[in-house]
């Protein structure tokens, strides 16, 4: 795609219309990109100046959208977290989120009410430097981050409802050697301390709920690496599904009440190749 080298997370507020975001290399660095979509096909990209890349995007209306992602610092060269409102296609200018990394995910129950999810690397009630993160959004302006010690980095996030939503990623290490997942509860705006762990995966890159009871998580096992999808009703996970065939999900989509699209990473392949799977839910 002209003007976009990678795209990493995508909104459509309605059937004729997405805005996908991204980046792209720009002399001896990456810049962010807004790309919108009508009608299936690009209508254009804009390079965002200071923004290293997007990660994620969501529209809580047909307008109005909420970009994440990160810049670099130019004194501590290091990732510094960002929010950027995009009108109409139209990216605004960026708000810094103090005491946050990289966010990599955004889902909005309202809208004026965003969550954007990513991690910092200076936590205090972690036991590591590093804890996952739950930033509120109002009206575009992004509020004080809220750190959630039993995770190391929170990656996506799912509102099936105005009060709640969760957020998917990865726990703190623990006494097992193998990485462990972990999805957070967040109920109007406040988010559980205490994490689920799900030993079987290793990591949840991407969330989407089919219905207002029902959310499905996909990322990958925590052992060989292989795709997986985590239903979980009403934050409690039912048996993970691993997907023969795949390396690992990076993002989720559930167009009906019983099925996802998961995307990711074939286990084959040398380069590996990209891969769709259907995952079958129960619609509760």
């Amino acid at each position: 795609m002209t003007g976009a080298q990678q795209l990493t997370g995508i909104s459509c507020p309605r059937a004729t219309l997405c805005e996908a975001v991204g980046f792209t290399a720009v002399g001896n660095s990456d810049e962010g990109t807004v790309t919108q979509i009508v009608n299936g096909a690009p209508s254009g990209t804009q390079l965002v100046p200071g923004i290293n890349t997007f990660d994620g995007v969501a529209c809580p209306t047909v307008t109005a959208c909420v970009a994440v992602g990160y810049g670099v610092n130019s004194s501590s060269h290091k990732a510094a977290a960002i929010v950027v409102p995009v009108d109409n296609g139209v990216p605004g200018s960026a708000e810094p989120v103090p005491g946050a990394e990289p966010l990599f995910g955004v889902a909005c129950p309202s809208q004026a009410t965003c969550y954007a999810v990513g991690d910092t690397e200076t936590a205090v009630g972690a036991p590591t430097s590093e804890a996952g993160i739950v930033l509120p959004i109002v009206n575009g302006v992004p509020q004080a981050a809220i750190e959630v010690p039993t995770t190391q980095a929170l990656i996506a996030a799912a509102c099936p409802s105005k009060t709640a939503c969760f957020a998917t990623g990865v726990s703190q290490p623990g006494n097992h050697p193998a990485i462990e997942a972990a999805i957070v509860s967040v109920t109007n705006g406040e988010p559980e301390k205490t994490a689920t762990i799900i030993p079987q995966a290793g990591q949840l890159n991407g969330a989407a709920c089919p219905s207002a009871q029902l959310c499905v998580a996909a990322g990958m096992t925590s052992s060989s690496p292989l795709g997986i999808a985590v239903p979980f009703a009403n934050g409690w996970p039912a048996t993970p599904q691993d997907i023969a065939g795949t390396y690992s999900f990076n993002g989720i989509a559930c167009p009906t009440s019983s099925a996802c699209e998961a995307v990711g990473v074939s286990e084959t392949g040398n380069p590996f190749e990209g891969v769709v799977a259907t995952i079958s839910v129960s619609g509760k």
